[in-house]
């Protein structure tokens, strides 16, 4: 499985983990049955993790032990019935007074803990515990057990938390709704049955009559005198004000009085008294007495506060949950973003890199037949002109093809050892020419050595790309920027990046001072022949290929940028250990003589390019005898004719490949010399096991000269005995 596909695998499988835990929420919120959520919870965290097994255990204190209270996978008689110890020396019991996850990857090999007997009889022997902490005291502990070879990571551990985390938050609005439901009925039931007291106050004197209830309202037993100065001395001092105010306003309109009064008891507690009462007259209009009624309501009151503290909590707690599943969600979002991202580029990079090949194809076609035509056109200078333009054109439709490979991720790089400090010193000259006058190129390296293995001219044409970019970006002219620095990228900086691996990196932000680019731009600067150019002013291709090769080469790149605020493309290259720089060879230039002579077995399965082929072939000296697959490139093999050298594609079909074809005629004529030969990279090569290191390759488009020079060597090189591999070169134009 290649990393792209894990990373795949490895998002995917956390966004199903996101979809268990939604449900999980929605059932938490929707049920008032909590047995029935911490069942649901059980099935849902063990589809989640892939397991069979999962229980809640509930923590009794005064037993010290956990009752299984919930589960999926046991046998009957171990939910609601089963109890195992909760000392630190188990897993579960260190996970709930430690406070932390606690993983147990082998109990065949657990020093920490004691697995309890119950996990021993069903197989169990790797588990996951954490907390489901409760408002005073811990609830008990969410478990998850497997049986098999599973193996736990940080994001399962991190997916238990957070299911532990929502039942924690339904368990305590359970215990809210019971309280407030009791307090309810409480009050409900004092209402019912009033204990109300009763008084009478006689205006003419002020004298209080009252029952013993309305004296308990006070503080005072049965047997206590209480006058009306009393009840007055009782209220609290601010409150007394009020009170006399009520009285003398219903006495003086003969309206009702209604109120609540702070009372201090002789106990000195506190305590709130509701009061309430009308005047009555006399015939003649005149006030005589006020008849009222009390009620101690401390009670209430209190309850009242205690609920609005709960509704207060209870809609933290909501308000917390909500921002956590948006975190989640943004979090969910993000991840199938990056998910979707990267298989479209790798959809693009497949069919771009098919589109290449068979370009190549083409292209082998075409380079050959112009190199004969220039043979029987000499000495016609109209003829060679005609044929030079047609030879430059196919060379620019050959760099095409590299930028398309580039993109794929499929060219054929040659890293070397750089210090890019040093190379932009080389560099630089070319950089301030590709940018033109109107363009001030300001250029810092690194403080330090900024040592990558890289492929020179590919990261040359890389960084003239951008730079070509930034120029086209600044018509009136501006500022180029081009900074080296190091930097370190932890875990959380690749968190959402495919193919990147924390590490030391090589920074090259180029920046400049243009036009921006808009959101919808940044989202397709990297596809393959999208530009914002005028027609006929770029291919679309130049981002593209920049971030093929940053990916090849192990690498990253972001792109920064706002409309009215310039671009900056970063890159960012694996940083090398510090050594010296490999320093450029120049290659030995070919023997002027590359004609031969011998006979040459030519399989392809192309039609043009084997006969572009057998001509080219036939032209350099040899004898051709061609195939168009492998079966009928063995039976010339297994007959009489005397051959030299194979020279076979790679990709074929009828089910045998050239590495196939090859290694089949090294055994039945041991010594024959092999050159293959493929539009494909050795990259994609390995899908038609071609290692890279048994056989030369050529690759496609190839020009007459590079073929004759392969095929001459090779058949100058000592004799291979089948079986035998040496260090193998793949040529390319």
């Amino acid at each position: 499985m290649t990393a792209q596909q894990e990373l795949e695998r490895e998002l995917s499988y956390r966004l199903t983990q996101q979809g268990w835990l939604s449900e999980l929420s929605l059932v938490a919120l929707e049920n008032r049955d909590m047995l029935a959520v911490l069942q649901e919870a059980c099935r849902l965290v063990a589809a989640g993790l892939g397991t069979r097994f999962a229980k809640v255990l509930q923590f009794l204190p005064a037993e010290n032990q956990f009752l299984v209270l919930a589960g999926v996978g046991w046998k009957p008689g171990v939910v609601g019935v089963a109890k195992i110890p909760a000392g630190l020396d188990s897993p579960a019991g260190y996970a709930l007074h430690a406070g932390e996850p606690v993983v147990s990857e082998d109990q065949s090999r657990e020093k920490r803990f004691r697995f309890p007997q119950l996990l021993i009889e069903h197989g169990i022997d790797r588990a996951i515990n954490v907390i489901i902490r409760g408002a005073d005291q811990p609830f008990g502990v969410l478990e998850v057990d497997s049986s098999g070879d599973r193996q736990f990571s940080r994001h399962d551990v991190d997916f238990l938390q957070s299911a532990a985390h929502m039942l924690a938050a339904a368990i305590e609005r359970q215990r809210a709704d019971e309280l407030i439901r009791e307090n309810g009925e409480r009050v409900r039931l004092a209402l019912d049955t009033g204990n109300l007291g009763s008084w009478q106050v006689e205006i003419s004197d002020w004298t209080l009559s009252c029952s013993d209830a309305c004296k308990a309202d006070f503080g005072r037993q049965a047997d206590n005198e209480f006058t009306y100065n009393d009840l007055l001395a009782a209220v609290d001092a601010t409150d007394r004000r009020r009170l006399r105010r009520a009285f003398d306003s219903a006495v003086r309109k003969g309206s009702e009085y209604d109120g609540e009064y702070r009372v201090d008891w002789p106990d000195g507690s506190e305590h709130c008294i509701h009061m309430r009462g009308r005047a009555i007259r006399g015939p003649d209009g005149v006030p005589l007495r006020m008849l009222g009624i009390t009620q101690d309501v401390t009670q209430r009151r209190r309850v009242e506060k205690e609920l609005a503290d709960y509704r207060d909590r209870l809609e933290q707690l909501v308000a917390a949950r909500t921002a956590e599943l948006k975190r989640s969600e943004a979090d969910r979002r993000r991840t199938q973003e990056a998910l979707h991202q990267a298989q479209k580029m790798e959809v693009v990079g497949q069919m771009t890199g098919g589109i290449a090949h068979d370009f190549n194809n083409l292209l082998t076609v075409m380079v050959a037949n112009l190199d004969l035509l220039t043979d029987l056109t000499a000495g016609s200078e109209r003829a060679r002109r005609l044929i030079d333009n047609v030879q430059r054109a196919a060379a620019r439709a050959g760099q095409l093809t590299s930028q398309l490979l580039a993109f794929a991720r499929r060219q054929t790089l040659q890293p070397e050892r750089l210090d890019l400090n040093r190379l932009f010193d080389d560099f630089k000259g070319l950089m301030r020419h590709a940018s033109g006058n109107a363009v001030q190129v300001i250029m810092q390296p690194a403080r330090e050595p900024a040592i990558c293995d890289i492929d020179r001219g590919h990261f040359e044409a890389a960084l003239l790309n951008l730079a070509i970019n930034a120029r086209d970006a600044m018509p009136r002219g501006g500022t180029l920027t081009i900074e080296i620095g190091a930097v370190e990228l932890g875990a959380a900086d690749v968190k959402e990046i495919t193919e990147v691996v924390p590490g030391r990196y090589i920074e090259i932000a180029v920046s400049d001072t243009g036009s921006g680019m808009t959101p919808e731009t940044i989202e397709r600067a990297f596809e393959p022949f999208f530009t914002t150019k005028e027609i006929g002013k770029g291919t679309g291709l130049g981002l593209s290929q920049v971030y093929g090769f940053v990916k090849q080469s192990g690498g990253h790149v972001t792109l920064r940028s706002g409309l009215g605020h310039g671009t900056t493309v970063s890159i960012f290259l694996p940083r090398s250990p510090v050594a010296a720089p490999s320093e450029a060879t120049v290659p030995a230039a070919p023997p002027a003589d590359v004609r031969g002579t011998g006979t040459i077995l030519v399989v392809e399965d192309d039609d043009d390019v084997l006969e572009v082929a057998t001509e080219t072939l036939t032209e350099l000296g040899y004898s051709v005898l061609v195939a168009r697959d492998g079966p009928e490139a063995l039976a010339i093999l297994q007959s009489n004719e005397a051959l030299d050298l194979l020279f076979s594609d790679v990709v074929m079909p009828n089910g045998m490949t050239g590495m196939s074809l090859a290694r089949r005629a090294r055994r039945l004529r041991p010594g024959l010399k092999v050159v293959l030969t493929s539009g494909f990279t050795p990259r994609d090569l390995s899908a038609h096991d071609v290692p890279g290191s048994e056989f030369q390759l050529v690759g496609k488009p190839y020009r007459r000269a590079q073929l004759a020079e392969v095929i001459r060597a090779t058949l100058a090189s000592p004799p291979q005995v089948a079986g035998t591999s040496d260090p193998t070169r793949h040529s390319r134009p």
